[in-house]
């Protein structure tokens, strides 16, 4: 399959590969070629740019001890009437306050570094995923603690790293502290919670047995599809662009931060379209409740990576 790097449409995409110098081996399949060459680069960006932002608090952090120190030094040698060695505390501060300035500035070069690969890593797992064709429904861009991959009734050996994929019949479950981002094939991003159990199956359909999943619509608005959530109180159709979906065994609860979804009961019969700002509750063997004003949802920041690097 021939790769264009317009049909991404995101320019993270674009930013990383010039940024790396990469070009594609001829004897490398796309597929081989995103997993094997670009993904580990992206990644050691993104690992440097978290190193970088550590680094850069650190040195502000000194940078404001020292100002501190110095601005009282200064005062207290002015009280003694000591000119010169409150001008000497003045300019330790004024070096600190400099200090403190390229600190910042490289604070805010880093963060931009590291949303530009991760945006990258996103646009690069969702071309692998599209380009596996039929033989995958998502591919990992991220795993943190306890996250079980089975497949056809079996564990398989994924532990949720960049590059790796899931078929229709692939089941998710995290524990205590586990966390998964999945980039799906039908340009959906999804974020599954602990506690949470999610299972693939046919026609871009995900069931969600229980748990916490948030998820959000990429910028690939050509190559989206249909897409459906199902709970085993509900059904999700979804229309908007970033909601969250809470499956426990009494109810489900749909929440939407933008656009907008329409929730069916299991035999689709009834259904309520929820708003932005909005949330509704299906209980089981129940239907979709009224929509209510919903000022609890929290964004997520997608930008950030899930593992507490």
């Amino acid at each position: 399959m021939r790769r264009s790097i317009h049909s991404i449409g995101l320019t993270a995409w674009i930013f990383s590969l010039t940024a790396l110098g990469l070009a594609q081996d001829p004897a490398l399949s796309d597929s081989r070629w995103i997993g094997d060459e670009v993904l580990p680069k992206l990644e050691a960006m993104k690992s440097k740019a978290n190193k970088d932002l550590v680094a850069a608090e650190t040195k502000i952090s000194n940078a404001r001890t020292n100002i501190r120190k110095a601005t009282a030094l200064e005062d207290q040698y002015k009280n003694l009437g000591d000119t010169t060695a409150a001008q000497g505390a003045r300019e330790v501060v004024d070096i600190a306050q400099q200090t403190k300035k390229k600190a910042e500035a490289w604070k805010e070069r880093s963060l931009l570094n590291k949303q530009r690969a991760v945006k990258a890593i996103e646009s690069v797992t969702y071309t692998l995923a599209h380009n596996l064709g039929g033989n995958a429904d998502a591919v990992s861009s991220g795993v943190t603690g306890d996250v079980k991959i089975s497949r056809a009734g079996k564990f398989v050996d994924l532990y949720g790293s960049d590059g790796d994929y899931l078929v229709p019949g692939d089941k998710i479950e995290t524990g205590a502290d586990g966390k998964i981002d999945l980039v799906m094939k039908d340009g959906h991003k999804i974020h599954l919670e602990p506690h949470s159990t999610m299972t693939f199956e046919k026609d871009a359909v995900t069931l969600l047995d229980e748990g916490f999943l948030a998820a959000r619509r990429l910028a690939l608005e050509k190559l989206a599809k249909k897409f459906e959530v199902r709970t085993p109180s509900c059904a999700i159709a979804v229309r908007g662009t970033e909601y969250s979906i809470r499956s426990a065994p009494e109810g489900t609860t749909i929440e939407v931060h933008e656009g907008s979804v329409e929730v069916w009961d299991p035999k689709k019969t009834t259904s309520a379209v929820v708003e932005a700002g909005f949330k509704v509750y299906v209980p089981k063997d129940g239907l979709p409740g009224t929509p209510e004003k919903d000022d609890t949802w929290k964004s997520l920041d997608w930008d950030a990576p899930i593992a507490g690097e």
